[in-house]
This record gives C-alpha cells, sequence and structure tokens, in this order.
C-alpha cells in the first residue's frame, strides 16, 4: 500500500535514531534506504567490499541493480558512521552472517516507524522517495537524482519525482535568494 506522503526529514531522523537504539544494522538498513537511496533488493546484495573511500566520502557501487543495471552512489562520512566497520561481507547481515531478505527489512522499517510513534507507517520504499525528494531538494538538480536513483532517462526521474510531488522548478524557485 502506497504511503499518502513521503517520510520529511525530521521523520527519517527520529527513525534512525530508533534504530540506532535498536542496533547497528538497523541502523545501517535506514542509512541505506534514506541516504543512499537504495531498493531493498540492492540494499540487501550491498557488500562492504562494494566501499569506496573517495574525495571525503564514500562511494558504494551497486553492481546489480534493477534492470541489472550498474550505478555508484555517494554516502557522506555521516552516512558511513552507521554502517558496521568491516573489510568484507554484506552490509545486511544476520547472527548468522547471512543477508537480511527483504520480508525482514519490511518488518524491521514497520517496527521502527512504529516505535518513532510516527502518524502513518512508511515502507521502506518512501524512505527512498524520502532521498528523491531531500536531493533534488538540495541540489535543485534533477539529474542528480537521476543518476543517484539509477534511472535511465530524465523522463523515468521527473514521472517518478512527479509522483511523489516534488517539481524540479518549484524546489529550485524556493531555494534562490536575494
Amino acid at each position: 500500500m502506497k504511503s499518502p506522503r513521503t517520510p520529511t526529514v525530521e521523520e527519517c531522523k527520529l527513525v534512525l535514531k530508533c534504530a540506532k537504539r535498536e542496533g547497528p544494522t538497523s541502523a545501517a538498513l535506514i542509512v541505506l534506504l534514506w541516504r543512499g537511496g537504495l531498493r531493498t533488493i540492492e540494499a540487501q546484495r550491498a557488500r562492504f567490499e562494494h566501499i569506496e573511500k573517495r574525495n571525503g566520502g564514500y562511494a558504494l557501487h551497486i553492481p546489480l541493480g534493477k534492470g541489472n543495471k550498474r550505478r555508484t552512489v555517494g554516502l557522506s562520512p555521516q552516512d558511513f558512521r552507521y554502517l558496521k566497520q568491516r573489510k568484507k561481507g554484506p552490509i545486511l547481515e544476520t547472527r548468522t552472517g547471512k543477508p537480511w531478505t527483504t520480508s525482514m527489512m519490511r518488518k524491521v522499517v514497520k517496527r521502527l516507524v512504529q516505535t518513532a510513534n510516527l502518524p502513518i507507517l512508511f515502507s521502506p520504499h518512501d524512505f527512498r522517495h524520502a532521498f528523491a525528494q531531500q536531493l533534488l531538494s538540495e541540489s535543485g538538480q534533477s539529474q542528480y537524482v537521476q543518476k543517484q536513483l539509477g534511472h535511465s532517462t530524465i523522463k523515468t526521474t521527473e514521472i517518478y519525482l512527479e509522483s511523489i510531488g516534488a517539481d524540479p522548478s518549484v524546489e529550485f524557485c524556493m531555494g534562490r535568494e536575494w
């Protein structure tokens, strides 16, 4: 079921705060979904060996995204701190070392949103929407959103942004200063 709206920055931060209390893997999940804009299947496949330190931040390589496409997403040093520091293996793993399933991710997100006492239940994909909306608001560049989300065409990104109520021209004008 589609959520009636996209989570705000404050709501995402509140869920991340609850995730931190729950444990490092839950916090890593929220960072990958919200701050990385990953799909659940991409978060499931994300591995520490796919992370590269670059220009004061981190690049997370997604070798197998939707449509078998590769892409690289940027993570800030602050984002990276939420990921357990290991050399290899899945970023999201169970106590037995197996990658989390997408079903586990949905359950964890549901529990965290409820723990945060938010009035609306958000799905894991809603954090991707929040990522897109926030990146557009911060950068004013729909091309950045396109590249980070892994969309083949800007048209797909425009449809995506429109579906979540983000209009690049309005976002740009709202940020203009005298």
